[in-house]
């Protein structure tokens, strides 16, 4: 008998691995500071990863007040269906497309569009100013740790599952 518990995607053995994915209801997540990968580390595959706030007080307020009442300091967790690479990598963390992680960022940070620049515009869709982009790569680096594994099946599940039990910050669905 086992004493761990299994959900729908865990793996038979005992071992947390980034590369194999949750395996047992144990914290699944090994952070490692931003200045410790490039990109020649991160799969080109498909996977779950999460970034943890290093510092709280790093954070404007009112948000370094939420995330002193949580469990923990998890600031974002989510999904590549694709790459790592490309998703978090590239994208996520070096701002080469503003997705939501990017964007919620830039926003509790207190920055905002260029004046204008959602005119008759989707306005869910935005951009910061370079300049702007630049100061949240720049804080990200400072202040976010990151982990990742990859992961091919369930990816909607396990991701919801995990923002469930972790509650980061940033997420709004689980």
């Amino acid at each position: 008998d086992s004493d761990f518990t299994f959900t729908p995607w865990s793996l038979p053995d005992n071992n947390i691995s980034e590369s194999k994915g949750p395996e047992t209801d144990k914290d699944i997540f090994e952070f490692k500071n931003l200045d410790q990968i490039n990109e020649d580390d991160i799969p080109n595959e498909a996977g779950i990863y999460a970034f943890r706030i290093k510092n709280i007080n790093s954070l404007p307020e009112p948000f370094n007040e939420i995330l002193s009442l949580k469990k923990n300091k998890y600031f974002y967790i989510g999904q590549a269906s694709k790459s790592l690479l490309e998703r978090m990598y590239k994208q996520e963390l070096n701002g080469k497309k503003h997705g939501t992680f990017f964007r919620s960022t830039g926003a509790i940070l207190g920055y905002l569009p260029p004046m204008g620049s959602l005119k008759n515009r989707d306005t869910r869709n935005y951009k910061f100013a370079k300049e702007d982009s630049i100061k949240i790569v720049k804080w990200m680096q400072e202040n976010l740790e990151i982990s990742y594994f990859t992961q091919n099946d369930n990816l909607d599940q396990i991701e919801s599952e995990l923002i469930i039990k972790y509650e980061p910050l940033l997420n709004i669905k689980g």
